[in-house]
């Protein structure tokens, strides 16, 4: 229909007609420019928010997990720890001996850390969203993700040291007989049927055995620094949690 004015116009000559109707053309376009590119921005920044919440969902997530390993570890490392002072004792009897029995069992294995990363993992690598982003949001995001990687690294060294040494494979220590675990991890079940260790030393010959007392030395040393990496971990994402909500 204005394709047909304006040809008119151009006909007959109207050359003011023809530049209301031009200047029309153009107005149309900036106004159907400017709702699209209002529509485009309000979607982003609608993408933005989603990926804030999924962040948020994720703090949590990995706060809980980070208070459900405390929970589980605490309790093994002091077991562990009681039974390496029993040990270094060098007093033996029977009570002294199952401590130092059960706390070999318990350093059988050891505690690592897993946490979620996803949701950060968007805030700090998608072009769009980093696009709604401060200079002081993206630093933030930036920082948060840097610590994680360097901790979670940390947590995984705490983790595989302990054990390149065996406590299994000391021979002053025996395998005895099966018996059911029940475990649960990460709200996985891992129960399952395993073999109890013990000394088949007494107390103050066993003390003297070098080879054990370095096992257990560097369980207790490298396990009981996870605590450390937790309570870091555990400040920083709450600080990061109270400022999303500023």
């Amino acid at each position: 229909m204005l394709l047909r004015s304006i040809t008119k116009h151009v006909k007959e000559q109207n050359w003011f007609a023809v530049f209301v109707d031009f200047l029309i053309v153009v107005v149309g376009i900036l106004i159907a420019f400017q709702i699209t590119n209002w529509s485009e921005q309000k979607s982003a920044r609608n993408d933005y928010d989603l990926a804030i919440e999924r962040y948020k969902a994720e703090i949590d997530a990995n706060l809980e997990a980070l208070d459900t390993l405390d929970a589980e570890s605490s309790e093994v490392l002091l077991q562990v720890n009681t039974a390496f002072d029993v040990l270094l004792a060098c007093k033996d009897n029977a009570e002294n001996r199952d401590l130092v029995d059960r706390g070999l069992n318990r350093a059988l294995g050891t505690f690592g850390l897993t946490l979620r990363n996803s949701a950060l993992r968007e805030l700090t690598e998608t072009q769009h969203l980093l696009a709604q982003q401060s200079e002081l949001e993206r630093q933030k995001f930036a920082d948060i993700k840097y610590l994680m990687d360097v901790f979670l690294s940390e947590a995984e060294y705490l983790e595989t040291i302990p054990l390149d040494q065996r406590l299994q494979d000391n021979p002053i220590i025996s395998i005895g007989a099966s018996e059911q675990r029940f475990v649960e991890y990460s709200g996985v079940d891992y129960s399952r049927k395993v073999r109890k260790m013990k000394l088949n030393l007494p107390l103050d010959q066993a003390c003297q055995d070098n080879a054990l007392i370095k096992s257990i030395y560097t369980w207790d040393r490298w396990q009981g620094a996870m605590p450390a990496v937790t309570r870091v971990l555990r400040a920083e994402f709450k600080t990061m949690q109270d400022w999303l909500e500023e």
